[in-house]
């Protein structure tokens, strides 16, 4: 059981730690990229016309 609860130990030999919400924000970064790349794509096979995303035009 480690001290900090809320820290998680991402290199064990470089003594690196990070907190979850810096794991939450990452993954959400990674997240909206990847959205956007898809996004881009439509646009380019539809020949440059934005897809309704979320319900919008």
């Amino acid at each position: 059981m480690t001290r900090y609860p809320h820290l998680r130990q991402t290199e064990p030999e470089a003594g690196v730690w990070i907190t979850e919400s810096e794991i939450c924000a990452c993954i959400t970064r990674i997240a909206f990229a990847s959205a956007d790349a898809l996004i881009a794509l439509a646009m380019l096979s539809l020949g440059g016309h934005r897809p309704a995303v979320l319900g919008r035009t």
